[in-house]
């Protein structure tokens, strides 16, 4: 499935897709945690363009990703369904320290929402492709 251009959700839409989201915990991988810091995880989670960052919503650590995306199915045309993405970086320092006594992998909580379970899964599994080093 192709997705449509990223637009602006308003927020009371926002809020009301925000209930029981599919989430994960991952380790960022290190290529994403270089000199561009978050920037990279960000840009990363964008989607090649499928989803687009609301710069200034998600804090220092965290950040709010939406896009839409087009519904199939049946000889009617549906309207597209929106979709939230929130994800948060733990704390700088909070990892544990390796055996060499060097700071662990950050990890990164993901959280989709949308009206569709399919489409959540499916955004939280490309989500996790590009934050983990294989």
């Amino acid at each position: 499935m192709a997705p449509a251009p990223a637009k602006p959700l308003a927020t009371a839409q926002a809020l009301q897709l925000w209930n029981d989201p599919v989430a994960v915990v991952c380790q960022v991988g290190a290529s994403l945690l270089g000199r561009a810091g978050l920037f990279s995880v960000w840009q990363a989670l964008e989607l090649g363009g499928a989803m687009k960052c609301l710069p200034g919503v998600g804090g220092s650590r965290a950040a709010l990703l939406v896009g839409s995306y087009p519904a199939s199915g049946g000889s009617q045309r549906q309207a597209p369904l929106d979709v939230l993405m929130r994800a948060e970086l733990g704390p700088p320092g909070a990892g544990a320290r390796d055996a060499r006594g060097q700071e662990a992998d950050v990890l990164c909580r993901v959280a989709v929402r949308s009206t569709s379970h399919v489409l959540n899964r499916a955004i939280v599994q490309a989500a996790l492709d590009v934050l983990c080093d294989p």
